[in-house]
């Protein structure tokens, strides 16, 4: 568990840091690959979105909460909601443009994230499975 909350505050620093340079506008001088293969910001949303959900349900062993009659996974609740603020926000940005496709790539590596925390759950809770 220590080295999951180590790798998690490394993992949101990293987070924080790709979030500050796009705000500045400075992507395309730190990230210049990802401006020139087409549909690799798609594929960053989904991987760091969904590596964040991983670790944020591992951090609380997959804890869930029921709304609406649906058993949703509290960290995948929590980053649902800090990946939609951090792209409405960026209709206030000038570098930034709010997107609703990356938002819903966001949402599927957030999904599949905690599902695959989840089922690693499962297995360290019931080794023999």
């Amino acid at each position: 568990m220590k080295g999951i909350k180590w790798l998690s505050g490394v993992f949101i620093l990293v987070l924080i840091l790709i979030v500050i340079i796009a705000n500045l506008g400075l992507g395309p001088v730190y990230f210049p690959f990802i401006y020139n293969i087409p549909g690799l910001d798609k594929v960053g949303h989904f991987l760091l979105m969904g590596i964040f959900s991983l670790l944020i349900n591992l951090l609380n062993k997959s804890k869930r909460v029921r709304i609406l009659n649906l058993n949703i996974l509290v960290g995948s609740l929590f980053v649902a909601i800090v990946a939609a603020m951090e792209e409405l926000s960026q209709t206030f940005l000038v570098y930034r443009a709010f997107s609703w496709l990356d938002l819903a790539f966001d949402l599927g590596g957030i999904f599949l994230g905690g599902q695959l925390a989840s089922r690693l759950q499962i297995k360290s809770e019931n080794p023999t499975r």
